[in-house]
C-alpha cells in the first residue's frame, strides 16, 4: 500500500491510472485503513473517476488489522462530491431480534446514524 501511494504521488502515474479507469468499487469499506483511504483520495484527486463504496460501519471487525471504522463515518468529509445511499431494510432477522440488535448497536459512538428495520414476522 505504501508503494502504491508513493507511485500515485507521481503525476504521470496518477494520470495513467485516472485515464485507465472510469470507476472504482470498494467493498467492505468499513474495514478501510488510512493507507487505503490515501490511495482512494490520490486516485480521485482532480479526476472524474467515480468511486463507489459499500459497507456497514456496524460490521467493522478488522481493527486488529489496522481498519479504522471512523473512516466510514467521515466518508462525506473525505469525498465531498459523494452521494450517500443508506440501505436499512434487513431481510434475514425477525423484528424482535432486530430491535435487540438496534438497541445494542445504537450505543456505538463511532457510527453513521441509521435504524435497521424488517418486514419479517415479529418472531
Amino acid at each position: 500500500q505504501q508503494l502504491a501511494a508513493t507511485l500515485l504521488r507521481q503525476p504521470h502515474v496518477r494520470a495513467a491510472v485516472q485515464r485507465r479507469y472510469r470507476s472504482l468499487l470498494v467493498d467492505e469499506y468499513q474495514d478501510t485503513n488510512s493507507q487505503q483511504l490515501a490511495l482512494l483520495r490520490l486516485v480521485q484527486e482532480q479526476s472524474a473517476i467515480g468511486i463507489t463504496v459499500v459497507g456497514d460501519d456496524d460490521q467493522s471487525i478488522y481493527s486488529f488489522r489496522g481498519a479504522e471504522p471512523g473512516i466510514f463515518a467521515s466518508f462525506r468529509r473525505h469525498m465531498p462530491r459523494c452521494q450517500t445511499v443508506t440501505l436499512s431494510q434487513n431481510y434475514r432477522c425477525t423484528g424482535k431480534l432486530l430491535r435487540a440488535a438496534n438497541a445494542v448497536i445504537s450505543r456505538n459512538a463511532c457510527r453513521v446514524p441509521k435504524h435497521a428495520w424488517t418486514s419479517n414476522a415479529e418472531g
